[in-house]
């Protein structure tokens, strides 16, 4: 008798421990990303792009990557990429850019960040794309108060095209472009420190890439490759497998009841 009830207690704590653990420590993804791309055309020339957002809830950052995916020639101010609009309510903390690639024109880019700036939470600004938007990272500097590079601790003034990004293909210096190098090819990534929370929800309603000097000149929309990453999914196959294993402990428990009764 006593060592049935040992049984009993053995069993009946595995049972409660091992669905405890599964209900309690659900399995949840620490980084979340999602890509959005659009295109359009420029004087008969490709133009298209990519951002892809990636938050680690762990590490608390959050990566950009602005990419020029044309492969048309670049030799106009707009078809050069330089601006990423976006709707965002949390706050972030600016830390550095990394150029993905190599430098189109003099002199070489070492730190990507020196041309660069983000602005958040601003009063809504629509530029010309439909919808409007509260979030810009700029190498141009064409929005009020924007207009100093804050990715590195250079803070250089962000003035017109250069720093932004060209696309893979041929790039000619010789027509629009001239003076106004260096330029990023054809991808730039930039990092946000302590971002204890980001929301990919009010990015639903799109991204608009924005190419040349001011609001103006060319932009378009950009929209998602997916659904909201953060909506909830079904449950990991590990998480049904411990809890099926919680289940079955419990259901010899109630058998070995049963005999013994």
């Amino acid at each position: 008798m006593i060592k049935a009830n040992r049984m009993r207690l053995l069993l009946r704590t595995l049972a409660a421990a091992v669905i405890a653990l599964a209900w309690a420590s659900p399995s949840q993804a620490a980084v979340f990303s999602q890509t959005f791309s659009g295109s359009s055309t420029f004087s008969g020339r490709d133009l298209s792009a990519t951002a892809t957002f990636t938050w680690d809830s762990v590490a608390k950052t959050l990566e950009i990557a602005l990419n020029n995916t044309s492969t048309d020639e670049t030799n106009v101010q707009q078809q050069v990429l330089t601006g990423l609009w976006f709707n965002q309510s949390q706050s972030m903390t600016t830390d550095h850019a990394t150029l993905v690639g190599t430098t189109a024109g003099l002199p070489p880019i070492t730190n990507a960040g020196d041309g660069w700036g983000y602005a958040g939470n601003f009063s809504a600004v629509s530029p010309g794309s439909g919808g409007s938007y509260n979030s810009f990272i700029s190498a141009s500097g064409m929005l009020s108060g924007l207009g100093h590079s804050n990715f590195s601790g250079a803070s250089n003034d962000l003035d017109g095209a250069a720093y932004g990004i060209v696309s893979a293909g041929t790039y000619n210096p010789t027509t629009g472009l001239s003076n106004q190098d260096p330029f990023a090819k054809h991808e730039v990534d930039f990092f946000f420190k302590n971002v204890a929370s980001f929301q990919f929800l009010p990015l639903q309603s799109g991204v608009v890439f924005q190419y040349g000097t001011n609001l103006g000149e060319k932009n378009y929309g950009g929209t998602p490759n997916g659904p909201n990453p953060q909506t909830p999914g079904v449950p990991e196959p590990s998480t049904l497998a411990i809890a099926g294993l919680g289940g079955l402990g419990l259901l010899v428990y109630r058998l070995r009841r049963r005999r013994t009764a």
